[in-house]
């Protein structure tokens, strides 16, 4: 799971809607990311922080399960806060897209990947230069062992010996079986059927039928993708003198989209025609990136300058088709010197966790009530679903705390017993750890549902 399936939240924002009274001048909020994959939520609280009279810090604790989808967070993390005079806010967006969802990436891309990447391996292996480069973020709750190997994930990005072509269409044949050789009405019926009339979702066909054949989520006109995406492998590891991958184990059919595509502020985005979408999510998650981004650096309204935007909703612009072949492949200097700037200074935290936190952190006194916020991803279900660990896991959670918990109404193959049944587990632990719905909760309608801890025998 290389993202999550729902939309960037504003988390301080959506706290204050169950705290109206305030937070308390000078203090801290305490935020814990539950395996979400991604930085999203991060980025979305830090941009709209400016629309909250709130004089409060953020403090991130993000708790992943691969160290996989920690190195990929850094990178994005390092991209959206790079200065716009180091890269201009356009290209840092498409830039940052390409490498978040792109199984092929542009050559240009290719190369900010290397690039960033000798960086990281500075980052991880000096603890000084990290503060140096990028102040908001924190590695030392990591072990010596997982830094190492966060560095074997930057040492395999700047090889790329990884061909996700060949992984790709090689897990195609194994899911669609006879269906393969018709795969394009495969893809049709899964989005006509299963995904078009779900609430939120503003893709068009032709874009999730080529996302689905070839990884590729986000084209744009007079671009070629001909480079791996080195950061989809998973499960790097050191084998005597290599650097090797498991192979890819992302989703190939639900889509990134959600994340920044399900909604929109500007209206014309919206648009559509005889019942088709004006604009493409691609569009869509472009706007609202840009907006993001520029917000987390100026900290005040985005105002839309419009440039050459066609409306490609309904046009189908395509790449080649996959190669399975070896791709050219780039190269870097592993001695490049140390990039002599920092990151845009935000004033927040961003702590990253131990890959066993979410089993460990419970049992450390400090962590007692110590959390505002806990966004939950679905695919903690299994891991929360023992009665002692799920009640040990809430005690970290102030009374008042808000529980926000991903559902699966962006997921293609579920059943509805197999819905319900998640609708039916996650209510469950809400009753037996004294959380009451904050509004109307809708699992079937609703990426995200909320909570507020309420223990009454306080």
């Amino acid at each position: 799971m290389l993202w999550g399936y729902s939309p960037a939240q504003d988390l301080l924002g959506a706290l204050l809607e169950v705290r109206p009274e305030g937070m308390g001048e000078g203090r801290t909020v305490n935020i814990l990311l539950a395996a979400c994959s991604d930085p999203r939520h991060i980025l979305q609280t830090v941009a709209k922080f400016y629309t909250h009279d709130a004089r409060v810090t953020l403090h991130f604790y993000v708790a992943e399960v691969l160290l996989d989808f920690v190195a990929r967070q850094l990178l994005l993390l390092v991209l959206a806060l790079e200065p716009t005079d180091r890269v201009p806010l356009h290209h840092k967006t498409r830039l940052w897209m390409e490498i978040f969802a792109n199984a092929l990436i542009r050559p240009k891309t290719g190369e900010y990947i290397l690039e960033k990447s000798v960086q990281l391996i500075h980052m991880v292996t000096d603890g000084a230069y990290l503060s140096a480069r990028m102040p908001c973020v924190d590695l030392s709750q990591l072990k010596y062992s997982e830094r190492d190997k966060l560095e074997n994930c930057f040492k395999y990005w700047v090889k790329n010996n990884f061909n996700i072509s060949r992984h790709w269409d090689a897990r195609l044949r194994s899911k669609l079986g006879t269906r393969y050789d018709s795969k394009n009405g495969a893809f049709e019926w899964d989005y006509y059927m299963k995904i078009k009339d779900k609430p939120g979702v503003l893709i068009t066909p032709n874009e999730y039928n080529q996302w689905r054949k070839n990884g590729v989520a986000f084209v744009w006109l007079e671009t070629e993708y001909c480079l791996s995406n080195p950061t989809f492998a998973m499960g790097i590891r050191s084998v005597g003198d290599d650097l090797l991958e498991s192979g890819f184990y992302g989703d190939m059919e639900i889509s990134p989209y959600y994340t920044f595509a399900s909604d929109c502020e500007d209206e014309e985005m919206l648009a559509k025609n005889h019942h088709s979408n004006v604009k493409r999510g691609t569009d869509i998650f472009e706007r609202n990136l840009l907006r993001c981004f520029s917000e987390i650096e100026n900290q005040k309204p985005y105002i839309h300058v419009s440039r050459d935007e066609r409306n490609l909703g309904e046009c189908v612009l395509k790449i080649n088709e996959l190669n399975v072949d070896p791709k050219p492949r780039l190269e870097a200097n592993l001695t490049k010197t140390k990039e002599n700037y920092s990151s845009i200074p935000v004033g927040h935290r961003v702590t990253f966790l131990d890959v066993d936190a979410i089993r460990k952190l419970p049992h450390k006194s400090k962590y007692r009530e110590f959390f505002d916020v806990v966004f939950v991803s679905q695919c903690l279900e299994k891991t929360l679903s023992n009665s002692d660990h799920h009640t040990k896991f809430f005690s970290m959670l102030k009374n008042d705390a808000l529980v926000m918990i991903e559902t699966r109404k962006a997921f293609v193959d579920l059943s509805k017993e197999a819905l319900k049944a998640f609708e039916d587990w996650s209510k469950k632990i809400m009753r037996e750890n004294q959380c009451e719905p904050v509004g109307g909760v809708d699992f079937e309608n609703d990426f995200i549902v909320k909570y507020r801890v309420n223990r009454k025998d306080r």
